[in-house]
């Protein structure tokens, strides 16, 4: 009688051992691509949301931080900027189009600008140039390459990423940024 017991209990310890080991695989396997990628990007990116990156007119810009957790070396950085009419959008809008540059080593820097409502031209572009001499003001904290930035984004974003990339200092929109103020 003993040893039916013990089996019993044996039987039953090896199903809920199998049980909680296939579990999480069974629940990983069910989740949606989106779902499966953040885990992913949770386990193994640091994700830093919504730091200031420059403070203009009491309104406080923002950008999230996306680098590898074993981040020793540069790495290639793109910074994305968001569509949306210049009037519309919001940099959380444009995170799923970055799952390809962190699936390549990159870090990514997703920015947000000033909405046409909030300040009008050329405040975007002002605020643009601003996020990109934060990068170049944080690559050793970050490990971001400054040799390697790519500046990007769709419709509103493409022109601001244009501009970011391709304007010369002496265009005269990066007096306020707080990296060379003091410089210029």
């Amino acid at each position: 009688m003993k040893r039916k017991v013990i089996k019993r209990r044996s039987l039953i310890l090896i199903c809920a051992l199998a049980v909680f080991i296939a579990a999480p695989r069974l629940v990983y396997a069910q989740l949606s691509e989106i779902e499966r990628g953040t885990i992913h990007l949770k386990n193994e990116y640091h994700i830093k949301p919504n730091i200031t990156y420059h403070v203009v007119n009491n309104y406080e810009l923002k950008l999230d931080v996306i680098v590898p957790r074993e981040a020793t070396i540069l790495r290639p950085t793109i910074i994305a900027i968001h569509g949306g009419s210049w009037s519309g959008g919001s940099k959380e809008g444009t995170f799923l189009d970055l799952f390809p540059y962190l699936a390549r080593g990159w870090a990514v820097v997703n920015v947000e600008y000033r909405l046409a409502d909030v300040a009008s031209a050329p405040g975007a572009v002002e605020d643009c140039r601003c996020a990109l001499w934060w990068v170049l003001r944080n690559a050793e904290e970050y490990k971001f390459d400054p040799e390697k930035i790519v500046v990007m984004g769709h419709s509103a974003g493409g022109h601001l990423a244009l501009t970011t990339g391709m304007l010369p200092i002496s265009a005269g929109f990066d007096w306020h940024c707080p990296a060379i103020a003091n410089s210029i």
